[in-house]
């Protein structure tokens, strides 16, 4: 069977458990289990050792997403206010929480609580949680983030401007990173790039402009995988994208190009940080010789490694980065490819990039 065809038959079974879901046949405990061991029994879904699950929170998500959706909807038929919406939304995933909510309230929607009694398997919901008069129930405390101990112990340094502007949209698209790509994608003036690492652009994390190089030059597009966010299905990149090797500055440049359009296109504020960072790269292209442009290139990807994981630089941060220049630039530097060769002839090992 094709990856294609184990995408859908995976899709499939996943869509029956939301399905089942929604016909209140299955409680919502019972259907995010059976999602991810659906996933996670097909070994063409896509793994991250760093989840709890070891799935990737993208392959999970489409489908929480749904379920989400479903809740939604039986919400809005209860016509909850804005301020029980958000007691509802803390209390879904743990099924507690109270409120101080009046006892008669609970007689004028009987209707109502029986079918929310049947839409989580006969157990009493955390609406009708919320509807009792028990003194005895509170709802979940929230975390005082006054006493968070990276903020005690924070440096009182002044940001950059243009840093703090970059921090405050990532900030903002990653509350709904999904919901901030499938509004990209809608934009009628949205740049050429690969669908699947738009999410990394919102992100400001790294991108491997190999994959850009490749998506640019392609003959035929990349197998599409189909995403459902509530109502709304939108066809995304290939999961793994074909990678091209950028071996010199013409490659670099038109890769470049692409990613800068991208970045420009969700944080309009960075054009002078692209124009300072593309003319340093371009000046150290020219003042290399031609063999040794493979140092340019490798400091250039462990400058925007570092860019991506961190909020308090930018491309143009070069102060930054004269670390990563000794290492990659000269000779001898630990990136080089003759102290790799030197390492290899005494040791046998190569260095860890």
């Amino acid at each position: 069977m094709t990856n294609d065809g184990h995408q859908s038959e995976t899709a499939v079974k996943c869509l029956e458990v939301v399905h089942g879901y929604e016909r209140h046949t299955i409680s919502r405990d019972a259907a995010n289990m059976a999602i991810i061991k659906i996933l996670h029994d097909d070994p063409n879904v896509p793994r991250d050792d760093k989840t709890i699950s070891g799935i990737s929170d993208y392959a999970i998500g489409q489908y929480f997403v749904m379920l989400d959706q479903v809740d939604s909807t039986s919400e809005d038929r209860h016509t909850l206010s804005r301020s029980r919406q958000a007691t509802l939304g803390s209390t879904l995933d743990n099924e507690g929480g109270a409120s101080d909510r009046e006892p008669e309230q609970r007689d004028e929607g009987g209707e109502d609580e029986q079918h929310d009694r049947e839409h989580h398997g006969g157990r009493e919901s955390p609406l009708q949680r919320e509807a009792s008069p028990e003194p005895s129930k509170v709802s979940r405390k929230r975390a005082d983030e006054n006493l968070y101990g990276w903020k005690s112990t924070a440096p009182s340094t002044v940001i950059d401007s243009n840093i703090a502007d970059t921090l405050r949209l990532k900030s903002n698209y990653l509350c709904d990173l999904k919901g901030a790509k499938a509004d990209v994608l809608r934009q009628i003036h949205c740049p050429r790039f690969p669908s699947s690492l738009w999410s990394d652009v919102l992100a400001n994390k790294y991108i491997e402009f190999g994959k850009l190089l490749a998506h640019q030059n392609a003959l035929k597009p990349s197998p599409r995988v189909l995403e459902r966010i509530g109502d709304l299905e939108i066809s995304t990149g290939a999961i793994s994208e074909p990678v091209t090797a950028i071996v010199n500055m013409g490659q670099w440049t038109s890769a470049f190009a692409i990613y800068r359009k991208a970045v420009q296109f969700v944080f309009p504020h960075r054009g002078d940080e692209l124009e300072s960072y593309y003319d340093h790269i371009v000046q150290l292209f020219n003042s290399t010789i031609p063999q040794d442009h493979f140092r340019v290139i490798n400091y250039d990807r462990s400058v925007r490694l570092l860019v991506g994981d961190s909020n308090a630089l930018a491309l143009n941060s070069q102060q930054e980065f004269n670390q990563l220049f000794i290492s990659h630039m000269l000779p001898y530097g630990i990136g080089s490819r003759k102290f790799q060769k030197m390492l290899i002839e005494v040791t046998g090992q190569t260095q860890a990039r």
